[in-house]
């Protein structure tokens, strides 16, 4: 794996904050 993606949380976590 040559490129690397960034580790971002599931949205649905974000959701649930709101």
């Amino acid at each position: 794996m040559s490129v690397k993606k960034p580790i971002i949380p599931p949205p649905h976590h974000s959701i649930t904050l709101d």
